[in-house]
């Protein structure tokens, strides 16, 4: 399948160390495909969450075998993170692998 949409979203509350995390993937006519949520642990920050939440889905982008992929999220800050490439951020190696991976499919 080419041209998915894939929209992501992180949600974390201070004083609790758990993440909601939830992707659904879409056709380009806007046909809903699959939707997911997991809670994930030990979660620091709002876009740590946010970051795990793109990890995930890119997760199961590549398992279901999709191969152009457009990534949506709400959060400009992960967003700013990844294109700036932060090494020393919150979201370093989160993502990268995947990333580095989906540049150069």
């Amino acid at each position: 399948m080419d041209g998915i949409i894939c929209r992501s979203d992180g949600a974390w509350k201070p004083g609790f160390t758990v993440a909601g995390v939830a992707w659904s993937f879409y056709c380009i006519n806007g046909e809903m495909i699959t939707s997911h949520s997991k809670l994930i642990s030990y979660v620091i920050s709002p876009l740590v969450a946010e970051g795990l939440a793109l990890r995930e889905t890119m997760e199961h982008a590549l398992s279901l075998g999709f191969k152009r992929v457009n990534f949506e999220t709400e959060s400009k800050d992960l967003v700013a993170e990844i294109v700036d490439g932060a090494r020393f951020s919150a979201i370093h190696g989160i993502c990268l692998r995947h990333i580095h991976f989906i540049y150069h499919i």
